[in-house]
Protein backbone atom coordinates (compact mmCIF):
# COMPACT_ATOMS: atom_id res chain seq x y z
CA UNK A 1 0.00 0.00 0.00
CA UNK A 2 2.91 2.01 1.25
CA UNK A 3 4.19 2.34 -2.54
CA UNK A 4 0.92 2.31 -3.93
CA UNK A 5 0.31 5.31 -2.38
CA UNK A 6 3.59 6.86 -3.65
CA UNK A 7 4.60 7.31 0.20
CA UNK A 8 7.40 5.03 -0.07
CA UNK A 9 9.69 4.84 -3.53
CA UNK A 10 9.84 1.06 -3.83
CA UNK A 11 9.19 -1.78 -1.52
CA UNK A 12 12.36 -2.07 0.02
CA UNK A 13 12.14 1.72 1.17
CA UNK A 14 8.99 0.71 2.11
CA UNK A 15 10.42 -1.87 4.68
CA UNK A 16 12.87 0.53 5.87
CA UNK A 17 10.18 3.54 6.86
CA UNK A 18 8.60 0.85 8.72
CA UNK A 19 11.69 -0.61 10.34
CA UNK A 20 12.39 3.14 11.65
CA UNK A 21 9.05 3.93 12.76
CA UNK A 22 8.78 6.64 10.05
CA UNK A 23 5.05 5.22 9.40
CA UNK A 24 1.40 5.83 11.06
CA UNK A 25 -2.17 4.14 9.90
CA UNK A 26 -4.82 6.45 11.51
CA UNK A 27 -2.41 8.00 13.93
CA UNK A 28 -0.79 4.68 15.26
CA UNK A 29 2.50 3.64 14.66
CA UNK A 30 2.70 0.51 12.21
CA UNK A 31 6.83 -1.58 12.86
CA UNK A 32 5.49 -4.65 11.18
CA UNK A 33 6.98 -4.75 7.56
CA UNK A 34 4.67 -7.45 7.07
CA UNK A 35 1.26 -5.79 8.56
CA UNK A 36 -1.99 -6.01 5.93
CA UNK A 37 -4.39 -3.89 6.19
CA UNK A 38 -7.86 -4.74 7.40
CA UNK A 39 -11.41 -3.89 6.86
CA UNK A 40 -11.71 -2.24 10.62
CA UNK A 41 -8.27 -0.07 9.61
CA UNK A 42 -10.54 1.81 7.08
CA UNK A 43 -12.36 5.09 8.72
CA UNK A 44 -16.09 4.74 7.52
CA UNK A 45 -15.32 1.85 5.45
CA UNK A 46 -13.97 3.90 3.05
CA UNK A 47 -10.23 5.39 3.80
CA UNK A 48 -7.48 4.74 5.91
CA UNK A 49 -5.29 7.68 7.01
CA UNK A 50 -1.17 7.13 5.74
CA UNK A 51 1.50 9.55 7.38
CA UNK A 52 5.31 9.16 7.21
CA UNK A 53 6.55 11.86 9.44
CA UNK A 54 4.82 15.06 10.08
CA UNK A 55 3.67 16.45 6.56
CA UNK A 56 3.41 13.44 4.00
CA UNK A 57 -0.28 12.63 4.19
CA UNK A 58 -2.50 10.27 1.64
CA UNK A 59 -5.75 8.81 2.17
CA UNK A 60 -6.13 5.09 0.86
CA UNK A 61 -9.17 4.61 -0.96
CA UNK A 62 -10.32 0.86 -0.10
CA UNK A 63 -10.76 -1.31 -3.62
CA UNK A 64 -14.37 -2.32 -4.36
Amino acid sequence: MLVATGVADSRNGARRLLGEGGISLNNVKVADPEYVLVDSDFLHGEAALIKRGRKHQVAARRAV
